[in-house]
């Protein structure tokens, strides 16, 4: 991760030790209201990175908080670390199936959505009233091993055919708060 990308998600005791590519040394204030100034950038755990292959700087949406009653579509996507990262070349497993985990239209509707992807972005649309309601939380999360299988490599198929069937275990991959 460039220095710059590392400074969105750590800030040091001494702003000059930021060592960011411009040399920029801006205030704490400054680094909580994000690189836009809209306030926290939404919740990106480690380990979908290191599996998954993810740049916690390419997630959509960016913001923590979603507006759920605007109406509208909303995109979640995650991108690969670079357009040449591969993980079964570089001795790691097949891709993993991405589900976001959502509330429904009232907020009591648990409903897992698979993404789609084409290897190196997976996204998925969701009607912004469907995700859930205002002080819940929705978070995406990988299958990471389904019965005593590995999740990488596991279809979307596969996975809606063993859902409720076997046990899976899953790891996190990122949570936003609906407002």
């Amino acid at each position: 991760m460039s220095n710059n990308d590392f400074g969105l998600r750590h800030y040091p005791e001494d702003p000059s030790l930021l060592f960011r590519d411009d040399g920029l040394a801006y205030p704490y204030e400054a680094y909580i209201l994000g690189p836009d100034g809209l306030g926290a950038d939404v919740v990106v755990f480690g380990e979908c990175g290191r599996a998954c292959g993810f740049s916690e700087t390419r997630v959509l949406p960016r913001k923590k908080h979603i507006a759920v009653r605007g109406g509208g579509t909303v995109r979640f996507q995650f991108q690969s670390v670079c357009e040449h990262w591969h993980g079964a070349r570089r001795g790691r497993v097949r891709p993993y199936v991405i589900l976001l985990c959502v509330k429904g239209v009232d907020g009591r509707k648990d409903e897992h959505l698979p993404f789609q992807t084409n290897g190196k972005a997976w996204w998925v649309d969701v009607p912004a009233r469907e995700l859930g309601a205002p002080g819940q939380t929705i978070s995406a999360m990988f299958v990471k091993t389904m019965g005593e299988r590995e999740g990488g490599g596991v279809s979307v198929q596969e996975y809606k055919a063993a859902k409720g069937k076997m046990g899976m275990s899953f790891g996190g991959v990122a949570a936003w708060e609906l407002v």
